[in-house]
């Protein structure tokens, strides 16, 4: 037995504290430091564009820019978007807080409709990839925020019912039309051509001229 056994507890009680306290200070700090890179009440302000016409592109463009602000003053952090089971990449412009996401797909696969453009920062993002590799439901990754797409479809051009044209049967020629060379100007008829008369019938005309002018004297 110790001779001194208040001073035994006391140390035994100041290394059961040297080993405490630094637990307790990081579980204490550990909600601050995820939220240094958690951006808080996220505030949105987007600008939505989708193709108009087919004319316009090849491809259905939908194009999302928005500006970002956070509770937290927390600033460019990396955003990644999700529209269709498809993530991108945002964009950061030259504003500041402000980015641009990109979607594309053949006008068959994304007709007239809603959709909903989902964003992620770096840990949701990782979370969703790894619910997708392991062909997990994604329903349980909640997004940092969402973006509303309204996308009214492409315009195709004027429709034109062929069958209510006039004489549909000269139509394919039509564009052949202009090829045709102009039909000459209307001319009268040249009058027949004569031939010059034969040296012999001059001097017959010459000899019955005088010898009728003989034979009435």
């Amino acid at each position: 037995m110790s001779p001194f056994p208040f001073y035994s507890k006391m140390a035994s009680f100041y290394k059961l504290a040297m080993i405490s306290l630094p637990i307790l200070g990081l579980v204490t700090i550990l909600p601050f430091l995820a939220a240094g890179d958690t951006c808080l009440g996220p505030t949105v302000t987007p600008l939505v564009y989708t193709t108009p016409e087919m004319t316009a592109s090849s491809e259905t463009i939908f194009i999302v820019q928005f500006t970002l602000s956070c509770k937290n003053d927390l600033t460019n952090i990396n955003l990644y978007a999700d529209v269709n089971g498809k993530p991108v990449p945002a964009t950061k412009t030259t504003k500041p807080n402000q980015y641009q996401v990109t979607f594309s797909d053949a006008h068959t696969q994304l007709p007239a409709g809603s959709y909903v453009a989902k964003f992620y920062d770096e840990e949701g993002y990782s979370a969703l990839r790894k619910a997708q590799r392991n062909h997990e439901s994604i329903d349980s990754v909640k997004p940092l925020f969402t973006i509303d797409i309204d996308h009214r479809g492409i315009w195709k051009g004027p429709y034109i019912q062929i069958t209510k044209l006039p004489f549909p049967s000269l139509i394919p020629f039509l564009p052949n039309l202009h090829f045709l060379p102009p039909s000459p100007p209307f001319l009268p008829p040249s009058p027949p051509s004569l031939s010059p008369p034969h040296p012999l019938s001059i001097y017959l005309s010459i000899y019955l001229s005088i010898y009728l002018s003989i034979y009435l004297l």
